[in-house]
């Protein structure tokens, strides 16, 4: 949760803009479907999609930390996702 502040405070985004920005700039074909039962978070969500990643900034942010478990095939076949991204 601190890299998540951390990062969030420096694009000027909330933790949930953060979180699903990183989903949006990842996987290009995945849409993430928060939940909100009102106007305010529904906006804060939509937000998301101005908040600009660039490689550099994933690779810093999400990809130095070690990932403990399964998560798909590029973790498991020992490579980082932006050594992989070209090959979607």
């Amino acid at each position: 949760m601190d890299e998540l502040t951390k990062w969030s405070e420096k694009k000027g985004t909330t933790p949930a803009q953060m979180c699903m920005a990183w989903m949006l700039a990842k996987w290009p074909n995945v849409v993430p479907i928060p939940g909100s039962k009102n106007k305010g978070r529904i906006l804060e969500n939509l937000g998301a999609a101005d908040v600009k990643l660039s490689a550099a900034e994933l690779d810093a942010a999400l990809c130095s930390h070690e990932v403990f478990g399964h998560r798909g095939f590029v973790e498991h076949a020992g490579q980082r996702f932006l050594e992989s991204k070209s090959n979607r």
